[in-house]
């Protein structure tokens, strides 16, 4: 049994296809096995169209509701760069430490905006704007791909 003195609270952050209810599911199930509480909070109305969608992911000992209070988000993990700056907006505090995928899928919301995405550039700048603990911009993407392609040579006895 893990102690642990407060609860925990993360938000998932993504456009529908994108896993992000199955990294929820993830993420609790970890929760679980280590002895604490959980709680889950999904949005995915929209999620089947491409639209926005997160999770919200608490844990923890002793009561606690579902819902994560704004700006009390310990993690933002953003399964797409727009969305997390999004959901950021509402969910961070000086604590909060966010980790997001650079690979753009640009809710359905999006695509019908006429501003220009935001550059890697611009996310990074309103990550430091936003004065949060740390921020992490990743080509999950990419690493899927290279992973992916690293698994198929070596079940065919190869190597990169």
């Amino acid at each position: 049994m893990v102690v642990q003195e407060k609860t925990t609270n993360i938000v998932i952050a993504g456009a529908g296809g994108q896993g992000n209810l199955f990294a929820s599911k993830v993420l609790a199930q970890a929760a679980v096995n280590k002895g604490l509480e959980v709680k889950i909070a999904e949005t995915y109305g929209v999620a089947q169209r491409g639209g926005s969608v997160h999770s919200q992911v608490r844990f923890g000992v002793g009561e606690f509701g579902p819902l994560i209070p704004a700006h009390r988000a310990d993690a933002i993990l953003g399964l797409e760069p727009l969305e997390a700056i999004r959901l950021a907006l509402k969910y961070v505090c000086p604590a909060t430490v966010i980790v997001t995928n650079t690979h753009a899928v640009a809710p359905v919301q999006g695509k019908a905006n006429t501003l220009p995405y935001p550059s890697l550039d611009a996310t990074a700048g309103y990550f430091r704007q936003l004065q949060v603990r740390d921020f992490f911009l990743l080509d999950a993407y990419e690493l899927a791909q290279v992973l992916s392609w690293r698994k198929c040579l070596a079940m065919r006895g190869l190597q990169i």
